[in-house]
């Protein structure tokens, strides 16, 4: 009678050791979306996550800079530019990448200042995370009210000419902000992924401790195997997730 007693109750905890690697594996999935989505958001909002298009630059005047974004249809709007003051002397000119904005295109219209000067640029980037990306002083065209660009040891000199002087330059930005944000969630997802495998480990070595610790008849424990499947069923939910973004 015990021996059918004991079949009894191994089964029940058979039954109860399905459920809890189930409820397991669903809070798990759960960690690794919520981290996830919580990581993305944090560098998105952080230093780390935006994009800016930067430029180090001399002035003999002082006035404001302004950077024109468009599409292909090369229409500059007030509202599509970000403007940047300058001082007499050294600058450093940041003008920020944001969609929502819409001061993003592969198109600019650099105004470099809104009164004659002479001026230096000595460095022109972007910074988009951990990557900086230099953009070419030959990719720079001047327009109107400007000067030719002129090669010298800082970097290229030329002479703004008129309150309204332009430069149009190409650059592929809208493929290199795509690629950051690619980047950052591709890093989400790893930091979910491994978030929420360490978290599934975890909570299945305490529950198997738990058990055998607390009860006579003890839990099978679940083999080796298994856990491995689990890690790698939620690396390839996550790897499934990059292989869609990146066909995007």
């Amino acid at each position: 009678m015990s021996e059918v007693d004991l079949s009894i109750e191994s089964n029940v905890l058979n039954v109860q050791h399905d459920r809890g690697l189930f409820s397991r594996l669903v809070f798990s999935i759960l960690i690794f979306v919520v981290a996830g989505v919580g990581a993305g958001a944090f560098i998105f909002l952080s230093p780390f996550g935006q994009v800016s298009f930067n430029m180090r630059v001399e002035s003999s005047s002082g006035g404001y800079s302004q950077l024109f974004f468009a599409d292909t249809d090369n229409t500059f709007i007030e509202e599509r530019s970000e403007k940047e003051l300058v001082v007499k002397g050294d600058n450093f000119l940041r003008f920020a990448v944001n969609p929502i904005r819409r001061t993003l295109g592969d198109q600019l219209r650099w105004d470099p200042l809104n009164k004659p000067s002479d001026m230096t640029l000595s460095e022109m980037y972007v910074q988009a995370g951990f990557s900086r990306i230099s953009v070419p002083f030959e990719s720079i065209q001047p327009s109107i009210g400007m000067s030719g660009l002129i090669a010298s040891d800082q970097g290229v000199d030329f002479a703004v000419e008129t309150n309204d002087s332009q430069a149009l330059i190409q650059f592929k930005l809208q493929d290199l902000y795509r690629d950051h944000v690619r980047n950052v969630i591709i890093t989400a997802l790893l930091f979910g992924l491994v978030v929420s495998a360490s978290v599934f480990v975890a909570k299945q070595v305490s529950s198997q401790r738990s058990v055998i610790e607390n009860q006579d008849i003890k839990e099978p424990r679940t083999p080796w195997w298994v856990n491995s499947l689990m890690v790698v069923l939620l690396a390839g939910v996550a790897l499934m997730l990059l292989w869609v973004f990146q066909m995007q």
